[in-house]
C-alpha cells in the first residue's frame, strides 16, 4: 500500500506553461506548504556477489563492518528492510537488497 508515500512533483504542465514566475510561485508555495520526508528508499542493484548484502550490512552495523555471507546465506529474490542511522533518528531507510543473479 503506497498511500502515504510522498510523491516527487514538478510544476504541472499548465502552470510551466505560463511561464518563470508562475513556475517559481508554484515552487515556493509547494515549499512553504510542505513537510520533510524522513523516509528514503536505497535500493541495492547489480550483479551477482559484488558485494551489495556486504555493504548494506555493514552500513546498518554498529561495528560498520560485515561478515562473510556464505553460499547458503545469498540474497534470494529480494530483501527489504528499515535502518535508522544512530546519528539522525528521525530518518528511516527503506533498503531494498535485490539478487543479482541471472535466475532471479
Amino acid at each position: 500500500n503506497c498511500s502515504e508515500t510522498p510523491r516527487l512533483f514538478s510544476p504541472p504542465p499548465e502552470i510551466a506553461e505560463q511561464g518563470a514566475v508562475p513556475t517559481m510561485q508554484y515552487v515556493r508555495s509547494a515549499v512553504e506548504s510542505g513537510q520533510p520526508s524522513t523516509t528514503m528508499l536505497l535500493a541495492a542493484i547489480g550483479d551477482g556477489e559484488s558485494g551489495k548484502t556486504s555493504m548494506i550490512n555493514a552500513l546498518t552495523s554498529d561495528e560498520d563492518v560485515s561478515q562473510r555471507i556464505h553460499e547458503d546465506a545469498r540474497t534470494v529474490g529480494i530483501d527489504i528492510r528499515e535502518w535508522k542511522p544512530a546519528i539522525e533518528q528521525e530518518l528511516t531507510f527503506r533498503i531494498m537488497d535485490l539478487a543479482g543473479q541471472a535466475v532471479y
